[in-house]
């Protein structure tokens, strides 16, 4: 008996694009013993890059003159953007609202109609909205605050949103009623999977973060 073999004998993917594929080497061999096979490090499979993950001796297959050996390899076999939005709203100064220079206007140019403004260091500093004006007694409002989770594969780790950055908007089919908002990266998370890397994203949406604070 004289043969190699080596075939794929079982392959998933997920719907991120995951993909394990297992192979299974037969091989003649003499003797009662079969050596260990050595498996490549790397496999690739159609358009898809795959790292060794795991590998055995297949003892329950033994025939006599023949070794198998199977081993597991992960990779992508395409990216697709899984996304989940959550909606809450948070508690926020009166001052951050987007109209309020509108209301009160800015410490260069108050608005004393509307605003009561104190002198504080030699700048300007708001203290409350006046006793007859319709925004009397607010302090804070109710902000929509919008929390997206994003989950890819990815072929390289480096690719990974970092933490405390702005960024835009992600191209998402069906996604344009967020169109306004930019994206605050608060965590990365990477989970390795063979050749490839799944990639865990969350982002607070708003309409607009501070280029001062987060670059």
């Amino acid at each position: 008996m004289s043969f190699v073999e080596e075939f794929p004998v079982s392959a998933q993917v997920d719907d991120m694009g995951a993909i394990e594929v297992t192979f299974r080497h037969r091989f003649a061999r003499s003797g009662a013993e079969a050596p260990p096979y050595d498996w490549p490090a790397t496999k690739t499979l159609g358009s898809s890059q795959l790292a060794l993950v795991s590998s055995r001796e297949v003892t329950e297959m033994l025939d006599e003159g023949v070794g198998t050996s199977e081993a597991t390899y992960r990779g992508a076999a395409f990216s697709k953007k899984f996304v989940f939005v959550e909606g809450t709203i948070t508690n926020e100064p009166i001052t951050a609202h987007p109209d309020f220079e509108d209301w009160a206007g800015t410490e260069d140019d108050p608005n004393a109609e509307n605003a009561i403004w104190e002198d504080y260091d030699g700048r300007k500093r708001f203290i409350q909205f006046r006793d007859d004006y319709a925004l009397a007694g607010i302090t804070t409002y109710l902000a929509p605050q919008w929390t997206f989770n994003l989950t890819f594969m990815s072929d390289d780790a480096t690719s990974a949103l970092v933490p405390g950055k702005i960024y835009s908007m992600p191209s998402i089919p069906n996604f344009s009623l967020f169109n306004g908002l930019d994206l605050l990266s608060t965590s990365v998370a990477q989970e390795q999977n063979g050749a490839a890397w799944r990639i865990q994203v969350q982002l607070l949406g708003a309409p607009d973060w501070s280029s001062d604070l987060y670059t």
